[in-house]
């Protein structure tokens, strides 16, 4: 008997991917050590990435707990 059918992994795998996606866009491009760079306080990294990450969050507590 199986716990998860194959769409929840495939669905579990593809939220996991848009998790990880939002965990880089957050991180950014890499910068010299000791020099201050503005574009810490990019939309990209203040704004969308944790709205992507608290949505692919709540999308798999939703994968985890749907009925099969």
């Amino acid at each position: 008997m199986e716990i998860f059918s194959r769409k929840k992994y495939y669905l579990l795998t593809l939220v996991m991917g848009v998790l990880i996606a939002g965990f880089a866009l957050m991180a950014g491009p890499r910068e010299l050590p000791g020099e201050f760079n503005h574009a810490i306080f990019n939309f990209s990294r203040i704004t969308l990435a944790p709205i992507i990450i608290i949505g692919a969050f709540a999308s798999l507590v939703f994968v985890i707990f749907k009925r099969s």
